[in-house]
């Protein structure tokens, strides 16, 4: 229930994200507002802090052994209800996770909300602060790569865990089928940033696999290798452009 509250919070502070706020003044009312207003960058700023460090930091999904090793069963049945009807007994952290976050980044990354966010930096005025696409990106990749900022020369690459290279994982699957294969309404912008964005990355997985000054453990030296790989074969793949027959 208490993971459940938390992501809907989440998901609606995504709103705020390319957000817009409707008025339905009538024209030439006293202090008539415009029908349609962007939401303020730097609210859009807090909220999407907000879901970077409570939706994608490294602490979003991290619980105490002790508390998870708690959290079984309750053994009720009634109506022909089970208590391992899911096929499991413990409590599937990982799957709950990996649910929960990907609606959160798919939300985010959505094509209607990228263009919505291109929309509203022809809505500001010159000089106004907008939240554009590169920034949204970049705050996304720091939040969930936070373990290679080594690469940045901040502090020693350190062990990713299992959920952690999950959501990873996720992240970079999520930027290469926008490259290799964008679905119908994303913005070229968009795809041309994630792009960059996965070539970034490569250089920041070389750099943090070069770097490490104590050894990591066998899974994080493996999911970087293979997320390098990954990378790699992503910016070579060609591209895959669906025509939408609605534009």
């Amino acid at each position: 229930d208490l993971l459940t509250d938390r992501w809907y919070a989440l998901l609606v502070t995504t709103k705020y994200i390319g957000g817009a706020v409707t008025a339905r003044d009538h024209a030439g009312d006293p202090g008539a507002r415009p029908p349609v207003a962007s939401v303020p960058a730097a609210r859009q700023r807090v909220a999407l802090e907000f879901i970077a460090r409570a939706g994608f930091g490294e602490a979003a999904y991290r619980f105490r052994p002790e508390l998870l090793s708690r959290l079984g069963p309750d053994r009720w049945t009634h109506w022909g209800a089970s208590p391992s009807a899911g096929g499991r007994v413990d409590f599937p952290l990982h799957d709950w996770a990996m649910t929960q976050q990907a609606s959160l980044l798919g939300q985010l990354l959505d094509p209607a909300v990228l263009s919505r966010i291109r929309d509203a930096e022809l809505r500001a005025q010159p000089g106004e602060p907008v939240l554009g696409i590169p920034e949204l990106f970049a705050t996304l990749t720091d939040a969930i790569w936070t373990e290679t900022a080594a690469a940045r020369g901040k502090e020693p690459t350190r062990n990713i865990g299992s959920v952690r290279r999950d959501l990873q994982r996720l992240h970079l699957n999520t930027l290469v089928r926008m490259v290799v294969s964008p679905a119908p309404g994303m913005p070229e912008d968009a795809r041309a940033i994630a792009r960059v964005t996965l070539t970034d990355l490569g250089l920041r997985l070389d750099r943090a696999l070069e770097a490490h000054r104590t050894p990591v453990d066998g899974y994080t030296k493996a999911h970087l290798v293979d997320s390098r790989e990954r990378i790699a074969q992503a910016l070579t793949a060609p591209m895959l452009q669906i025509t939408s027959s609605g534009r």
